[in-house]
Parts: structure tokens; sequence; C-alpha cells
């Protein structure tokens, strides 16, 4: 039998940026991103992101994409 539950795909930041002891304002200014981008992104508040965006949070935390991602089940109301 098929899994039915909604699945989501979300980024990895907040825990990538725990594990590293950076603040947003450390993150922003590692990714060259603006303070308010870096806070939506490490809250999971943003509904798209683009590849140069992925691209400049991958380098900043020395990470592969692969590493920015997990696939989980969604919570639904």
């Amino acid at each position: 039998m098929l899994n039915t539950m909604p699945r989501t795909v979300r980024l990895t930041v907040a825990e990538l940026l725990e594990k590293k002891g950076w603040s947003t304002a450390k993150f922003a200014e590692e990714a060259h991103l603006n303070y308010n981008q870096a806070l939506n992104i490490r809250r999971g508040a943003y509904n798209r992101i683009d590849l140069d965006t992925i691209a400049r949070i991958c380098e900043a935390l020395e990470i592969e994409p692969g590493e920015l991602f997990i696939f989980e089940n969604s919570e639904t109301p």
C-alpha cells in the first residue's frame, strides 16, 4: 500500500545554523543575503527560493545542496 500522507520539502537551514552556532546576522553576512531574507529562510517562512540563493547558502555553510533539503510528512490541521 502506498503512503498517501502529504509530503513536503523543507530547508534544514535552522538546524545547520544551530550546529555552527551562527546568528541570523552572521548567516546573512556569509550568504550575502539581506537580514530579513536570512531570517525568513531560517524560520522556514518562504514559498520559493531561487537557485542563486541556494548556491549562496551552500557556499556559506560549506555544504552540498543535498544536505540543505529534507523530505518529510506535511502537518495537516
